[in-house]
C-alpha cells in the first residue's frame, strides 16, 4: 500500500496501517479537500492529477488562483492534507481531481490512532511528510530566487529585488566569500 511511497516501511508494518487507510476514488471534477475547512486527515494520491486553488486578497480584491497541478504516483504519490493536520489548522487551499484520481486516505482520527499504538510506523511516516515538505520548501525557494534573480539586469539589481521581496540580503564580503566559496572576486 504505501510502502511503495515510504521505503522505510517493513511489509509487516505496511500491512498494520493497512485498516487506518481507505482506498478512495475521485471522478474527474470531484472536490477533495476545501479551502477553510477543517482538517480531515491526510491523502496520498497514488495515481491521477490534483490541482490546487487559492482564494485570497490580492490588492484589496478577493482573487481565486489556480496554484499547480501535481500528479502522483505510486512510487511518488501527491500528499495532501499534511499541513492542516499537523498544525490542526484549517485547509489552506482547495483541491480538485483534474483527472480521474486514486488515494489512500488517512482520517485524522486514525492517525491520531496510528500515533498512540503504532509510534514507530508513525515516525516513518513522519520522517516522509518531513522530507516531502522540506522539499517543498527547497524547491519554493529555489523557484522564487531563480525568479526574482532573473529579472535582474544586474547583481546590485538582483540585491535590490531580494531585498524588496525577502529582507535584509545583503553580499557577502570579500574574505566571507573567499572562505566560504573560495570566490576571490566577489562583486560589492
Amino acid at each position: 500500500m504505501l510502502s511503495n511511497a515510504i521505503q522505510t516501511l517493513t511489509k509487516k508494518e505496511d500491512e498494520i496501517l493497512s485498516p487506518y487507510f481507505k482506498e478512495i476514488s475521485f471522478a474527474r471534477g470531484s472536490i477533495i479537500l476545501e479551502q477553510f475547512e477543517p482538517p480531515c486527515g491526510l491523502y496520498f494520491v497514488t495515481e491521477g492529477t490534483v490541482r490546487l486553488f487559492k482564494l485570497a486578497i490580492i490588492a484589496d480584491n478577493l482573487c481565486a488562483m489556480q496554484l499547480a497541478d501535481l500528479a502522483g504516483t505510486k512510487e511518488e504519490p501527491v500528499l495532501l492534507g499534511e499541513t492542516s493536520l499537523l498544525l490542526n489548522q484549517i485547509t489552506s487551499c482547495t483541491v480538485i481531481a483534474s483527472t480521474d484520481v486514486k488515494a489512500f486516505h488517512c482520517s485524522s482520527s486514525n492517525f491520531m490512532e496510528i500515533k498512540e499504538k503504532h509510534p514507530q510506523i508513525m515516525l516513518n511516516i513522519m520522517s516522509y511528510i518531513a522530507e516531502t515538505l522540506a522539499f517543498r520548501t527547497i524547491n519554493l525557494q529555489e523557484k522564487f530566487e531563480s525568479r526574482i534573480i532573473g529579472q535582474a539586469t544586474n547583481p546590485h539589481t538582483a540585491l535590490a529585488l531580494l531585498r524588496k521581496y525577502v529582507g535584509n540580503v545583503k553580499m557577502c564580503t570579500p574574505q566571507m566569500a573567499n572562505k566560504l566559496f573560495q570566490l576571490e572576486d566577489a562583486v560589492l
